[in-house]
């Protein structure tokens, strides 16, 4: 049966507002909540109902879901933060949580929740990827390099490296909380990858980006056979259920992953947009329905830019 009810976590930020998009846009008749550790706005302004909930990687989190999914017979949850996707995972595995979760198996979420630990299942999966270090083992012989956090998504707080006076106090002051990664120099060649497979059906979509504090503002679709077979190859590793989000960069070795992320991407309703539907095919597939097939070329540029959401008084 198609969920008639669907939360939205973490609803505050821009997954949880493109998500909210491809929705409204696909499923008019579904009934959308929200829930938010943080103040309720701007979430209210986009979700009439948004609930106060504790912050993901609290021992009281799962619990206050659990009544929010009960009282508003929540059919589908769609986990927007990677603290929130773990506790999640870890409730499905123990069974303290009955409703569907959208998102790929557990040890897929473990492992690529935390930047470190997927960096190293890529290298012994003999997955190319740029050589990677916890902060506190990186080496001035190895600048120039890329500095990130380990854990959390978006392309916030991170640096390029080219110092070892940089280098030295980006570790006093953020020790193995951060990653320390080879440089990949070729910006213009830096890809987002949606990945999907789910009930036997498989789809990738590869666009070239351009970034603006931390968010995709311009992305164009690309076909690329040697990038397709190499995330091909990334599927069939993972024996993947679901949907990911591979950053890469095209280099002249080939292609070489520098971050997965087990979620939805903030992407989604651009991929939306130009016909690329893996969150309503995600939506489908765990209804047993069967997905229609792609009946135009998937090609095209898309922008995204800021806006204003007026709420009227009531």
């Amino acid at each position: 049966m198609m969920p008639k009810n669907i939360l939205i976590t973490a609803s505050n930020g821009d997954l949880a507002e493109a998500v909210t998009g491809v929705l409204e846009d696909s499923f008019p008749e579904i009934n959308i909540f929200g829930c938010e550790s943080g103040d309720l706005w701007p979430a209210k302004a986009l979700i009439q109902d948004v609930f106060k909930v504790p912050k993901g990687d609290s021992l009281d989190y799962i619990i206050e879901i659990n009544r929010i999914v009960k009282i508003n017979k929540i059919d589908l949850i769609i986990p927007c933060s990677e603290a929130e996707l773990l506790s999640f995972s870890l409730a499905k595995i123990n069974k303290e949580i009955t409703c569907e979760i959208l998102m790929p198996n557990y040890e897929l979420v473990n492992i690529f929740s935390d930047k470190y630990l997927g960096s190293e299942w890529l290298r012994k999966n003999k997955v190319a990827s740029p050589k990677t270090c916890l902060l506190s083992s990186a080496s001035i012989k190895d600048l120039p390099l890329i500095v990130k956090p380990r854990f959390g998504s978006g392309s916030q707080g991170i640096y390029k490296v080219n110092s070892q006076e940089l280098l030295l106090g980006l570790k006093v002051e953020y020790g193995d909380t951060y990653i320390a990664q080879e440089y990949l120099d070729y910006p213009d060649r830096e890809f987002t990858c949606a990945l999907f497979k789910m009930n036997n059906v498989t789809r990738i979509l590869v666009m070239n980006r351009r970034l603006d504090a931390g968010r995709t503002v311009v992305a164009e679709i690309i076909k690329n056979d040697e990038v397709e077979l190499f995330l091909m190859n990334l599927i069939k590793i993972t024996n993947l259920n679901g949907l990911l989000n591979v950053q890469l960069r095209l280099t002249d070795n080939g292609p070489r992953i520098f971050e997965i992320n087990p979620r939805v991407s903030s992407s989604v309703k651009m991929r939306h947009m130009l016909g690329f539907c893996d969150l309503v095919w995600a939506i489908k597939s765990i209804n047993g329905e069967k997905l229609p097939d792609i009946t135009r070329s998937l090609k095209g540029t898309i922008f995204r830019l800021s806006r204003e959401v007026l709420k009227p008084l009531n």
